[in-house]
């Protein structure tokens, strides 16, 4: 982000679509470094300390991830569809000492925890002075916890380093083909992997343009899509999401001129689906992926290579190492059933406070 600043200032590197608020390269850089004073000098945040979030999609929380990474904090965000108690298992596991909040809060904080409107963090954030630059944390201690859906159990916090989501910036990156010209939509919830690495990080590490809205809606989505002064090339959801767009009275893909492709992962897509797609003139690339190793898998972006192999998860990322192993551990012979082992830099060093899980 500081180097973008400096080497081109005046690009615009992200827009919050509810407010229509617009921020170059130099303004975002600047605004992460006024946040980092409301944290430290307004709240006395401190490195290590977890700042949670219980608030939907905006600019507002990528400078405050950005501003807790630089301080050395660690940002936790929430899912606020949860119940409440959820939500309070949650607080007590990761034990924040400030949560950030965007609607009035159903619950008390946790003891020790203070608690602030996005809109007033906001203002002050706007009224301070840019904290000084200081050397930036280790890039493989904890900078996010993402809490998993609890399938399985309980939700447990994935912790994410810089090295990690660094990694997954790259392999998505070069995956799908984002660039310094690309411009990403972003409204898969930033509580998730999708929505607040592989959507963000990518485009700004390049150089480009993230374009953040407060959530999915089918119309507003196809809408934007379709709209020439946005010009997104890359958009990011989850098959269920696809079939809401193509349901909706305003899907005209022939009007989403500047896309590159429509990624999916989260649920499995059938062939059947991806070739459906591909009849409309939009490619739908298919990937695989976990909160614990980022972008995982992904399918090459060329129509042909996407209709040869549909229903396909792709290829693994460039700083994925991936065995397909047998219950002794040894691989398997190609065609043949087995257990996926992941390694590379991408890969979380484990679960908060959960060691014997990780």
């Amino acid at each position: 982000m500081a180097l973008h600043a400096r080497t081109q200032p005046d690009r615009i590197a992200c827009v919050d679509l509810a407010t229509g608020r617009r921020w170059t390269y130099a303004a975002l850089d600047e605004a992460i470094q006024r946040a980092v004073g409301v944290l430290e000098t307004g709240h006395g945040i401190e490195p290590g300390q977890r700042i949670a979030t219980l608030a939907r999609n905006s600019a507002d929380l990528a400078v405050l991830q950005q501003a807790a990474m630089r301080l050395g904090a660690i940002f936790v965000p929430l899912n606020w569809r949860l119940a409440s108690a959820e939500k309070q298992a949650i607080l007590a596991d990761c034990d924040p000492v400030l949560l950030l909040h965007d609607t009035a809060l159903e619950m008390a904080p946790p003891k020790g925890c203070m608690s602030i409107e996005v809109a007033a963090f906001t203002a002050a954030v706007e009224a301070q002075v840019q904290a000084p630059r200081r050397s930036l944390p280790a890039s493989d201690a904890p900078s996010i916890i993402l809490y998993t859906s609890g399938t399985s159990g309980r939700p447990k916090g994935v912790i994410v380093t810089e090295r990690n989501a660094l990694a997954t910036a790259v392999n998505f990156g070069v995956l799908g083909r984002v660039g310094n010209a690309s411009v990403f939509l972003c409204d898969a919830p930033m509580f998730h992997v999708i929505g607040l690495i592989t959507s963000l990080r990518p485009p700004l590490l390049q150089g480009g343009t993230v374009l953040i809205s407060p959530g999915f809606d089918a119309g507003v989505t196809n809408r934007r899509l379709a709209d020439p002064a946005l010009g997104v090339t890359h958009y990011f959801c989850v098959p269920q999401m696809a079939r809401m767009l193509r349901d909706h009275p305003d899907f005209a893909p022939s009007n989403w001129t500047a896309l590159t492709a429509i990624f999916t992962g989260g649920a499995p897509n059938p062939a059947a689906n991806i070739h459906w797609w591909l009849a409309q003139g939009v490619r739908m690339v298919d990937g695989f992926g976990m909160t614990e190793a980022g972008t995982v898998l992904g399918m090459p972006i060329e129509a042909d290579r996407i209709a040869s192999k549909a229903g396909s998860a792709g290829l693994a990322a460039p700083t994925i190492g991936l065995r397909i192993v047998d219950d002794a551990g040894r691989d398997v012979a190609t065609g043949e059933p087995g257990e996926i082992w992941l390694s590379g830099p991408s890969i979380t060093p484990g679960y908060w406070n959960r060691p014997e899980e990780t």
